[in-house]
């Protein structure tokens, strides 16, 4: 084989190499662009699907709201007072009839409304799955990511910081409140699924969640005056030897 030659080949295997290196790359961008453009799909998917979810669930907290305000006020019942006298007739003060079927109503949409907040929560744990699984990937996929991030005409943008809607005046030594970590003068933030955004003023919207949910675990979050950062508690609402079934005193924030 002449210099000529030789000098020839090692050109071509080199030429090869750059091209089999070039579609190399090509290949693990283009995956990393495919799955890229799922996970952003499957994020927007998540993302409506919970809109329409959260939309819902104010709905049916709405209605169980106006309801109970029917109960208290018009019908004068409530959802737990009896609906018979001492002798086990029925109550001729009252529209027994439109109690039975208001407190029926009640207690459906309640069920409702777990099984939304079941969604929710579901639902925000496949979208947090999807946020690590993008903060997994490697340095070229990742500064991929943030290509496509800059070019991309609807970027995402985080929720806004809560707001206080709530001051807790009161908390009973002892009581499922004092219990939970709940303190006198902490700020609520949220107050399981309620927030300032939702709550218009309305305490009946709190009394309705707690009805609701009594045995069951309820998360807050609050801010204190010692404390740098929110702290998320978790209150369970129960019948004990104290007034009601949180044993404390919150009262709305002025706006």
């Amino acid at each position: 084989m002449t210099e000529m030659e030789v000098s020839e080949n090692s050109g071509t295997s080199e030429d090869v190499a750059k091209v089999s290196d070039l579609t190399v790359g090509n290949n693990v961008s283009a995956g990393s662009s495919s799955r890229n453009n799922r996970t952003k799909v499957l994020s927007e998917e998540l993302r409506r699907s919970l809109m329409n979810l959260d939309e819902e669930r104010r709905k049916i907290e709405l209605e169980i709201a106006e309801l109970n305000e029917m109960l208290n006020n018009e019908i004068g019942a409530g959802l737990h007072e009896p609906l018979v006298d001492s002798e086990d007739y029925p109550r001729s003060d009252i529209d027994v009839h439109l109690a039975r079927i208001s407190r029926h109503r009640v207690a459906c949409l309640q069920t409702d409304h777990s099984q939304i907040m079941s969604q929710i929560q579901h639902k925000l744990h496949q979208l947090h799955s999807l946020t690590r699984d993008r903060s997994a990937l490697s340095p070229d996929e990742r500064s991929l990511n943030e290509n496509s991030a800059e070019n991309d005409p609807k970027p995402y943008i985080p929720p806004p910081t809560l707001e206080p809607f709530l001051r807790v005046e009161q908390v009973i030594d002892g009581s499922p409140a004092y219990k939970g970590g709940l303190r006198n003068q902490d700020l609520v933030l949220r107050f399981g699924s309620v927030t300032k955004d939702n709550f218009n003023d309305n305490l009946a919207v709190i009394g309705n969640m707690l009805s609701g949910h009594q045995g069951s675990v309820i998360g807050l979050e609050v801010t204190r005056e010692e404390c740098q950062r929110p702290l998320r508690l978790s209150l369970t609402p129960h019948v004990w030897s104290g007034r009601g079934l949180l044993g404390c005193k919150m009262v709305p924030l002025p706006k």
